[in-house]
């Protein structure tokens, strides 16, 4: 029995070694190809035309939010396209064989890089699928290829890929899968037309007009709502909205890694950029710098605090920084973007973690992402008063800048709380992206089922 057991061990080894020698051979002939004189000379067009588009990629690369103007339509020859196709089926053979006993497959169409300054939605909502044990494909476009060819295994079971337009069709042999749109990639479902499409309302419209214009805005919402079979909200007040043509559409809002934060442990060593303030109070945030900030509330606090650091963490989004006197306080400190495996640490050193947002109909419609990390982190949370982000047990809602102020110097007393820093884990813990996907999971199957009875 231990020979027999053994002589299987080494038949799964050697197909597994000739499995991924199949895939490096494949992978070096379509890089080969993508090399080629040909697809050089399609790439320095894609590369000029985007070129001349730079004003809406500026603000798309900053957001990650793509912009269709920037994405023009590849063209290549019969006998390139044929071989490139050849070369994409070869590798998602060797993946759906691979993964042939996963409960399922999801498809993200192309639209927010893997790699952006801010680590979004999208691409937590991918990994989160991965984890529970779907097979992820997350597509990128030209401009955001990040040097993918084909398919690339990111992580367990979440495969990068680039695939061009004229070979898309090649994703239809995925078994029924899930497809996940927003509303600037939601007519990409159209290349699988046997998928269970979902449309992920994220923001207000007029949050995504720096890259598309609100009229076509408008019309791809409306086409989503229509002919989606999911439809979710990612706020409360965006849902309230979407039940009015959509009864069947459910609230799914932003989630945290809970991992990723709740089990960082201190090192002793300072972040970057803190030395020269560490040991005194910090009020942190982490996220872009725009015009949804409140320039006014952080000037108010940081004149009101002296004796307080309030630190910023992200990428200048819109210039809107430069137009207050806020940032040019002795104490108020703009790091500048971070990657997002080095948050948990910068999180840490915060005494109270804060989301200064203008109050307003588009920041009422948002779930911010840095919410539940802020919780996973164990760090009191002072807002002003949002009504999405203040739904939530252990959040500090201050009514007016006042009140914003109280509720700072109340929660610098709160660190060593094990009462309230035990509400915030716990919180964070029912709202992780594990829980999220498992609702598009569910509702997805009686999406199918109706469909099939259909």
């Amino acid at each position: 029995e231990t020979q027999a057991l053994r002589d299987r061990l080494a038949d799964a080894t050697g197909r597994l070694s000739q499995e991924q020698r199949l895939v490096e051979i494949t992978q070096q002939q379509l890089n080969e190809l993508w090399d080629s004189r040909a697809m050089r000379v399609a790439r320095t067009y894609w590369a000029a035309r985007g070129t001349a588009r730079s004003a809406l990629r500026k603000a798309a690369a900053v957001t990650g939010r793509p912009s269709r103007e920037d994405t023009p339509q590849q063209t290549l020859d019969p006998a390139t396209l044929e071989v490139i196709r050849s070369g994409l089926d070869d590798q998602l053979d060797t993946i759906l064989d691979r993964h042939e006993d996963a409960p399922g497959f999801v498809v993200f169409p192309p639209g927010i890089g893997w790699g952006v300054t801010l680590f979004q939605r999208p691409q937590q909502m991918a990994l989160a699928f991965a984890r529970i044990g779907y097979v992820v494909i997350y597509n990128l476009l030209e401009n955001n290829a990040e040097m993918v060819r084909g398919f690339h295994e990111y992580a367990p079971r979440m495969y990068l890929a680039h695939v061009p337009d004229q070979a898309v069709d090649v994703l239809d042999r995925l078994p029924r899968p899930l497809v996940i749109t927003y509303v600037y990639n939601f007519d990409w479902s159209r290349n699988l037309p046997g998928a269970t499409t979902v449309y992920d309302h994220i923001d207000e419209l007029e949050v995504f007009t720096a890259a598309y214009p609100i009229t076509e805005l408008r019309r791809w919402h409306a086409e989503a709502m229509r002919n989606a079979d999911l439809v979710t909200g990612s706020a409360r007040d965006l849902h309230r909205h979407l039940l009015e043509s959509r009864p069947d559409a459910l609230l799914v809002p932003n989630g945290v890694d809970y991992g990723h934060f709740a089990y960082y442990r201190e090192t002793g060593q300072i972040p970057e950029g803190l030395e020269s303030i560490a040991g005194r109070p910090l009020v942190g945030y982490y996220g872009a710098l725009a015009e949804w900030l409140d320039y006014d509330l952080i000037e108010y606090a940081a004149k009101a605090l002296p004796e307080c650091e309030f630190v910023f963490i992200g990428p200048d989004y819109d210039g809107s920084s430069k137009k207050s006197v806020a940032f040019d306080l002795p104490n108020v400190t703009w790091l500048g973007p971070k990657p997002y495996t080095e948050l948990p640490a910068y999180l840490a050193r915060f005494d109270v973690a804060t989301i200064p947002f203008e109050v307003s109909d588009v920041t009422h419609s948002v779930s911010p992402l840095k919410l539940f990390e802020y919780m996973a982190g164990g760090r009191p949370i002072v807002i002003p008063a949002l009504r999405e982000a203040g739904a939530y047990p252990g959040v500090l809602v201050g009514d007016d800048y006042e009140g914003y102020v109280a509720r700072i110097k109340e929660a610098l007393a709160l660190g060593d709380d094990a009462e309230y820093v035990a509400k915030l884990r716990r919180t964070a813990r029912n709202n992780t992206w594990e829980r999220r996907v498992l609702t598009l999971v569910d509702a997805a199957a009686r999406a199918e089922t109706i469909r099939d009875k259909d």
